[in-house]
């Protein structure tokens, strides 16, 4: 059974993947498929979620026009790195 502080926990890690989504979502409707992508990464090994962020983010970058894609990328990073920190588990956290 769940208790009332995981169901807390796991509403605020969907809002972090929410998150992501919204920084690396081009159109409304790809945000649907790339929350579906980060959370079935996250399901799935926990590097598995860096390494598709990381996918997008390039994604996104060659696509940004105006600015160099590197520091597109950078940015992307940037802005990124806190929501997938937030992300990882804490010691004493339920498995």
């Amino acid at each position: 059974s769940t208790t009332r502080s995981q169901l807390d926990a796991l509403c605020r890690k969907l809002g972090k993947i929410h998150a992501i989504a919204q920084l690396l979502a081009t159109k409304d409707a790809d945000r649907a498929e790339i929350v579906y992508d980060l959370l079935t990464s996250a399901a799935t090994d926990p590097l598995a979620l860096y390494y598709e962020v990381d996918r997008l983010i390039e994604q996104n970058a060659a696509r940004a026009r105006g600015k160099r894609p590197e520091y597109q990328a950078i940015d992307l990073s940037a802005r990124v790195a806190p929501l997938l920190a937030a992300l990882q588990p804490k010691e004493g956290d339920p498995v």
